[in-house]
């Protein structure tokens, strides 16, 4: 009865006889009497016939438009419409050794470890993803209880739907939330049993976790086999290294020619230290000797032997030729330059895989409840009132648009 009160108070009434066609501006004053005054009287009894029209036809679309949308939805929600019960979970991500940073207090009394602001962005999108509804049906057969024939036509979800009809139906059923410097998720779920609406929560809550772990898990494990493969290309660089320097001893019979080159470079310097003795004894001799005396002759012959020896080291130390031990020494201290970067590159490689190694024993990702998912004792969906009060707004914003735009272009048409 109230609507039809509202509708009255709307729709424009019938218009009352007119007393006199003379009292509207659109009907012809009605002066005298005979041929005029008969003429008068039936512009306005069509006047009257023209108004009664529009006023009837302006109730039937108003029955048609806005009364029957609202007491169709009247009887949806009052009759048919299945209830649906919600529950909720909240979701926090917690990681060893992951990202640092919580503006939450109460996040760090909970649990060690903090909380991984990649990681919640990383579980919001999952949340929301297809991925998720084909787990979900997988582990609980969430199809089976969008299916069910237990709700009503328009709420349940067709056994047969594809995967991308499925996909978005459990977005009109899940809702994924998370607020502004938070990095607390809060997940309600939908569903037409309150069992089934804390196991879907319950699935979401333990898919997430063993997911996470799983990505997070093979991100180690490319660590580790990439840390494996530089040990393993510097081993080899090491050892081709190693091999090079056992061929060159073999091919020039010396274990090292650095410490060689140093002893004939200690012989080197013995024997010039022994030829400028020899020398100036030579010389000492010649001053109160002569060149014929057997002494000065053994001098001089002392003298060229040390001369000779001290021309042979020098010419083994520093020569020309490739057996020299100048080219030696160079050509070996190139093979342990090699030896030495090649240990060293091996050493990091080493370390690094060791590193890799015990950060991947460190690293676990969590994926929390802070609230457990709930349990439902009543049905909180639909919202039945509410909705029948939207489709009766929205049934009369576009009756009186629909009526304003009529009427507009009636206007219009008489006054052109």
């Amino acid at each position: 009865m109230k609507l039809l009160d509202l509708a009255r108070a709307l729709i424009p009434s019938r218009q009352k006889p007119l007393e006199a066609a003379g009292q509207r501006s659109d009907v012809p004053a009605l002066r005298g009497s005979g041929t005029g005054s008969s003429i008068g009287v039936v512009a306005a009894d069509h006047y009257r016939t023209r108004q009664q029209k529009r006023s009837r036809r302006t109730k039937q679309a108003f029955l048609l438009f806005v009364i029957a949308p609202t007491l169709a939805a009247a009887v949806y929600f009052g009759v048919f419409a299945s209830d649906r019960y919600v529950s909720q979970v909240q979701l926090v991500v917690l990681g060893d050794s992951m990202d640092v940073g919580s503006s939450n207090p109460l996040l760090s009394l909970i649990a060690p470890g903090s909380v991984s602001p990649s990681g919640t962005i990383m579980l919001y999108n999952y949340l929301q993803s297809q991925e998720m509804v084909e787990n979900l049906d997988k582990t609980i057969g969430l199809r089976q209880r969008y299916a069910t024939a237990d709700a009503d036509f328009f709420s349940r979800m067709r056994s047969d739907a594809a995967m991308e009809d499925f996909y978005e139906y459990y977005l009109t059923r899940v809702t994924v939330t998370v607020e502004p410097n938070s990095p607390v998720l809060t997940v309600t779920t939908e569903a037409f049993t309150p069992k089934d609406a804390q196991a879907i929560s319950q699935g979401l809550l333990t898919i997430s976790e063993q997911t996470l772990n799983k990505l997070l898990s093979k991100r180690q494990n490319d660590t580790i086999e990439f840390a494996r493969t530089e040990v393993a290309t510097a081993e080899k660089r090491l050892v081709e290294v190693q091999k090079r320097i056992t061929t060159y001893r073999m091919q020039h019979s010396e274990i090292d020619p650095i410490q060689a080159a140093d002893a004939v470079g200690s012989a080197v310097g013995d024997l010039t230290k022994q030829l400028m003795i020899a020398r100036a004894k030579l010389s000492t001799m010649q001053t109160y000797l002569k060149a014929s005396n057997s002494q000065v002759k053994l001098q001089k012959a002392e003298v060229k032997s040390l001369e000779e020896q001290l021309a042979a080291a020098r010419k083994t130390l520093a020569g020309k030729s490739g057996s020299t031990y100048a080219a030696l020494v160079s050509e070996f201290e190139t093979l342990k330059s090699e030896e030495e970067l090649a240990q060293e590159g091996y050493a990091k490689s080493l370390e690094f895989l060791a590193v890799a190694r015990g950060d991947a024993q460190r690293q676990h990702a969590y994926v929390m409840g802070l609230v457990s998912p709930t349990l439902p004792e009543k049905s909180t969906e639909p919202r039945r009132v509410r909705m029948i009060v939207t489709v009766f707004i929205v049934s009369m914003l576009c009756f009186g648009i629909a009526l304003l735009g009529v009427t507009a272009i009636r206007e219009h048409g008489g006054a052109a």
